[in-house]
């Protein structure tokens, strides 16, 4: 750890300039998400409050995991050949992000649709002349929240800086005459060991903070947008940022691994916007899942008769009336699994 990298000291307890760039980090993105949630879709931020001190200690997990998934914390590892010791050695570096934002968003899609079915959360909203109390979507709130992520990144990068890490290919002074005028100060820190080379920690930053104003302001104006839309949309731009830029970091900081996640985040979010066009919003009026378990729990139960049921012709024969009795009783089930307006989640979503 070098002395620029030093913020101040506690006793004898360096801070790094790298971890208070990364809290300040995660303080602004749930800040812009709150007030996304309270001022903008009037919806309480009570949900999204309890879930920090899920998310950002299941971020951290996933960010170190990551890590050591792709190779990036492998120095650490080598000074230390206690495993638990090295991972949990979170001073000697090593965070990939897109670890973090994987596994937050798994925690996500557990916590949310579980907390949100809480009457105290629902809201009150008018269909026609009449007023219904409905649930709020969890993809409200990930549009809420995900593209705040990105203010996290803006900020967070920056300690990179500090770390003189993750830097970009090697170039000259004349290549980076341009930051001396504009940053003379990140201009002087790019030389190391006597190389200068791009501050690909400043590039990244500045296609999130357009990413982040797209995001949270611009398309907020989309009419034809659909609930979820907007967190697709950070896992799609996040994704060719990185896909673009990943290939062209300094071989220290460059991982195939990521580059393969960075394309998946692009195809994966494109295949969801898709669906959630084409799909999800055509058919958020039927309850696929509980259709899906429904579908799957008769499934069982006939193959469970037709096992162990006795072997006797009078048992097929009941079986096979019990069998044609369950998918008619299948056929006429099928419309209750329709919600009705009262029932509609809020904000065209699921």
């Amino acid at each position: 750890m070098n002395d620029f990298s030093i913020a101040f000291y506690i006793g004898n307890l360096p801070i790094a300039w790298y971890g208070i760039l990364f809290a300040i980090g995660f303080i602004f993105a749930i800040i812009f998400a709150c007030v996304k949630l309270e001022k903008w879709y009037k919806i309480s931020c009570n949900p999204f409050y309890w879930f920090v001190f899920v998310g950002i200690p299941v971020s951290l997990l996933g960010a170190r995991i990551w890590s050591f998934v792709i190779g990036d914390a492998a120095k650490v590892l080598a000074n230390n050949q206690n495993f638990f010791s090295a991972f949990f050695d979170f001073r000697s570096g090593g965070l990939a992000i897109e670890g973090g934002v994987m596994l937050t968003v798994i925690a996500a899609f557990i916590y949310f649709p579980l907390v949100l079915k809480k009457p105290k959360y629902h809201v009150k909203t008018k269909i026609g002349d009449e007023f219904f109390v409905k649930q709020v979507s969890m993809w409200v709130y990930a549009d809420a929240i995900v593209p705040c992520i990105l203010v996290g990144q803006i900020i967070g990068r920056w300690g990179n800086f500090f770390n003189q890490e993750v830097y970009g290919p090697a170039t000259t002074a004349q290549g980076l005459a341009w930051l001396q005028t504009v940053m003379p100060g990140v201009y002087n820190h790019m030389n190391i060991n006597g190389v200068y080379y791009h501050p690909f920690f400043l590039y990244e930053s500045f296609f999130n903070f357009w990413f982040f104003i797209f995001l949270y302001v611009a398309c907020e104006f989309i009419k034809q947008r659909k609930a979820g839309d907007l967190a697709i949309g950070y896992f799609i731009l996040y994704g060719i940022l990185r896909t673009c830029m990943e290939p062209f970091r300094h071989s220290d900081y460059k991982f195939n691994t990521s580059i393969v996640t960075s394309v998946l985040f692009v195809v994966i979010g494109i295949a969801l916007l898709i669906c959630n066009h084409l799909v999800f919003a055509k058919h958020r009026d039927f309850k696929f899942w509980a259709y899906f378990w429904y579908c799957v729990s008769e499934k069982y139960k006939k193959i469970h008769n037709l096992i162990f049921s006795k072997k006797s012709a009078n048992a097929v024969n009941a079986n096979k009336k019990n069998l044609a009795k369950s998918n008619e009783k299948q056929k006429l089930d099928k419309s209750s699994f329709y919600r009705k307006k009262s029932e509609m989640f809020y904000y065209n979503g699921f």
